[in-house]
């Protein structure tokens, strides 16, 4: 899985369609998509969001529906390139320290790319 700190999202989509699409593509059953992206959303603090489209959010928000994405697709690699850049402070903070955390409780090993030393060192 990959993430840019360009986001792509799918825009016809809305947020909950886009973070299951990995999930849908795989042929998981509806009630596992169901909770994997409920989660994911919790996680992100996109649960009040979970039925607009992209084109509708902050940048923020959009950053982290393409992490959500990421996320539920469970991949054994993700490469996260600038993913917190579009956030705002506090929460780019959260992250910076749940990120680790999340991969780590999945098996996933993840790439970290940024142009911060401090935000490199954290990681």
């Amino acid at each position: 899985a990959m993430v840019y700190q360009q986001f792509i999202n799918y825009p016809a989509m809305t947020v909950y369609e886009n973070i299951a699409s990995p999930l849908r593509v795989a042929g998981a059953e509806q009630a596992k998509i169901d909770k994997e992206v409920r989660n994911a959303a919790a996680l992100l603090k996109l649960t009040p969001y979970l039925d607009r489209t992209p084109l509708s959010l902050s940048g923020g928000q959009q950053q982290r529906t393409a992490l959500a994405r990421a996320i539920v697709k469970n991949a054994s690699l993700v490469l996260l390139d600038e993913p917190l850049a579009n956030l705002d402070y506090k929460l780019r903070e959260e992250l910076r320290a749940e990120l680790p955390k999340i991969f780590a409780a999945a098996g996933t090993i993840f790439v970290y790319a940024t142009t911060e030393p401090h935000e490199a060192l954290l990681l």
